[in-house]
Order: structure tokens, then C-alpha cells, then sequence
């Protein structure tokens, strides 16, 4: 499946057809340039007790391409209803990392290690090469309101297990258990965030239509002027200055 990048973007023409909530659709318009933007995932490893190396790529017909991916917040199908979108792209909120973890020494004859070697899976968020944990919001400018808000911390599933006895993996942990050298698939999903979870919302996407068990557009129009605040604030967040940079990290469990 091909990712196609969307830069987040409300036009500021836009913002003005909020004040009387008198639509039934607000036309926004996204600018993207999937040409030229190399993505906006990346990840990383490191570990005491070994050579950890991560890969981000797409997983199809059983087999991981390493390439750029980027995460996209938007329509649930090219007929999603509420909010009228100048764009095509559809909601991607998964991507794959593959795990290669070596150990030199310290193996029985079979390649199990005399000692595991317990890494961690974990996510972070970055501008401008630094970490950011929190958001300003545009509707009352207030600070210091965590990004789990707009966007949730990611899920992980194990995709490929070569073979099981080489490791475990707790999936709601992100913790990971090497006994033996393994190359492994995993799938991280990000989700809308709390702010988006709404009984008119499918999975927290505020596009859902009706027909997918969603439809903003029944919602009262304060519900409809907080979804609407909060999409704003996502596209800043995501699509200001210094783009959003989604990172995957995996380290030892105790560093």
C-alpha cells in the first residue's frame, strides 16, 4: 500500500466559517507534497547487550520494504461527510518497524543466549530535532495541554515470529525479551486522541460518516466548535514551522 504524505493543513479561510456554525459542511484545505517530503517517520535503537537495528517500512504479502512512511490524519473513505476536504488521502495510521537484534558471544551451541537481552518499544514526538510533549491551544491559548490529546501513544502487534522460543514480546508494554539473534516485524498504530473520542466519531476520526458508524454532523454545534478547536490545533501542531516528527524508539529496558 502506497503512503502518500499530508501535511495537516486548515486553511485560514476557513477558521471564519466556524463563527455562526450555520453549515452543514465546512470546506477546509489541505496542501501536502508527497513528492518531496521524505516522511515523517523515523526510529531508532541502542543496547548494552547487543547490535539492535531498526527499520521503518511497509509489511505486505509477507514481506517488509524498508522505505519512507508517513502517518496521516484524515478522511475515513472519498465519501466521508461532515467537513468537506479538498484532498484525497485517506486516514493511515500504521506503519511497520523491523528488528534485527545481534548478540557476539556468551551462546550455547544452538545460539540461545546465556543471558537475555530485554529491550523496550517506545514513542516520542519532535521538533526541530527536540522532543515536545505538550501543545498550545489556538482557542483560548492555553499552555502545557499533552499531546495525548490530539494524538495517542501508539499500539504494537507482533507480525512476523520466526520462531517464539528466540523471544517474547508484550505487546502492552512494548517490552521485548531477546534469547536469541531474530529479525522481527512490528506494526505501530497511532489513533486520534482524546479530545477526538465523541459517540459521533468512528475509532476518534471525526470524518466517519454515518454509514460507518460516525457523522459529526448530527452533533450539537458545541461538540461540533470543540472537534473543529481541536483540529485546528492538530494541524498546528503537526504542520507549523517545524513539521511533527513521529518517533519509534527501542532501547534496554533499564536505560
Amino acid at each position: 500500500m502506497k503512503k502518500r504524505f499530508l501535511m495537516f493543513g486548515l486553511g485560514l479561510l476557513a477558521f471564519a466559517l466556524i463563527v455562526t456554525l450555520g453549515y452543514s459542511a465546512w470546506k477546509i484545505t489541505f496542501s501536502h507534497s508527497q513528492e518531496t517530503n521524505p516522511g515523517n517517520i523515523t526510529a531508532y535503537g541502542t543496547s548494552d547487550n547487543g547490535q539492535v537495528d531498526i527499520k521503518v517500512g511497509n509489511y505486505e504479502n509477507s514481506t517488509f520494504t524498508a522505505q519512507s512512511e508517513t502517518i496521516i490524519f484524515g478522511k475515513t473513505d472519498a465519501t466521508a461527510g461532515w467537513l468537506a476536504l479538498d484532498e484525497t488521502s485517506l486516514e493511515d495510521l500504521e506503519t511497520y518497524i523491523q528488528v534485527t537484534f545481534t548478540q557476539n558471544g556468551n551462546k550455547d551451541n544452538s545460539g540461545i543466549y546465556s543471558t537475555n537481552a530485554v529491550l523496550v518499544l517506545g514513542n516520542e514526538f519532535r521538533k526541530g530535532g527536540s522532543a515536545v510533549t505538550t501543545y498550545t491551544k489556538a482557542s483560548d491559548s492555553s499552555a502545557n495541554n499533552p499531546i495525548s490529546e490530539l494524538i495517542a501513544n501508539p499500539t504494537y502487534e507482533m507480525i512476523t515470529e520466526t520462531n517464539n522460543t528466540y523471544f517474547e514480546f508484550n505487546a502492552g508494554t512494548g517490552v521485548l525479551t531477546i534469547k536469541h539473534d531474530v529479525t522481527l516485524v512490528i506494526k505501530v498504530t497511532y489513533s486520534w486522541g482524546s479530545l477526538f473520542n465523541h459517540t459521533n466519531s468512528t475509532n476518534g476520526n471525526p470524518y466517519a460518516s454515518a454509514a460507518q458508524g460516525g457523522n459529526m454532523s448530527s452533533a450539537s454545534n458545541s461538540d461540533k466548535q470543540a472537534i473543529f478547536n481541536a483540529l485546528t490545533d492538530l494541524n498546528t501542531l503537526v504542520n507549523d514551522t517545524n513539521a511533527l516528527q513521529f518517533v519509534i524508539t527501542i532501547n534496554d529496558h533499564n536505560s
